[in-house]
């Protein structure tokens, strides 16, 4: 795990800096990036639980992102592009 951060340029810009999060998006949740990521997901599998929605990520999802994953492994080994399966 690393701690991740967003960056932004605008228009015609050349460097990008460091865009921060709004407090609100934050407020209510650890501030420690992993535990407040994970406090959301369960929140969000709460809510589509009692609300009957689909908004937490599924399993068919995680599989998606790992054949990206594969496919970005397998591209830079091989120097050539490789769509994922």
């Amino acid at each position: 795990m690393v701690p991740l951060s967003l960056k932004d340029a605008r228009g015609q810009e050349k460097a990008s800096r460091p865009l921060e999060v709004p407090p609100p998006y934050r407020s209510g949740w650890p501030e420690d990036g992993v535990p407040g990521n994970v406090a959301r997901l369960y929140a969000r599998m709460a809510r589509d639980l009692s609300e009957g929605t689909r908004t937490a990520p599924t399993f068919d999802d995680a599989v998606a992102v790992h054949r990206v994953i594969a496919a970005i492994e397998t591209a830079a080994e091989s120097g050539r592009r490789i769509a994922p399966a």
